[in-house]
């Protein structure tokens, strides 16, 4: 899916920012790879990192995007709660026991 402008990415990061279990779209994984590490943190350091998990169902949640942000589509601005984006799009339970 091709969309140019900022209103397409203003509703990506909406999407993104309203769901706490939505993961980047693989941008942060691209980012990651590129990491080497260079020594261990000592045992008392406290650690944190983030773990991104892909979208689930992407063709529908593209299709979503489209029709969110086309004014003729009955869902247009019609946006999804977090419950609601994590019950169509977030990771699976067995994804999540891994």
């Amino acid at each position: 899916m091709s969309v140019k402008g900022t209103k397409f990415w203003d509703s990506i990061f909406s999407l993104i920012v309203k769901s706490a279990a939505v993961a980047a779209l693989g941008i942060a994984g691209l980012h990651a790879r590129k990491l080497t590490p260079t020594s261990r943190a000592p045992a008392n350091q406290t650690v944190q990192f983030q773990v991104l998990l892909p979208a689930q169902n992407s063709d529908p949640l593209d299709q979503l995007i489209a029709d969110l942000n086309r004014s003729g589509s009955p869902i247009y601005h019609h946006w999804l709660s977090p419950q609601q984006f994590q019950a169509q799009f977030g990771p699976s339970e067995p994804t999540m026991g891994k």
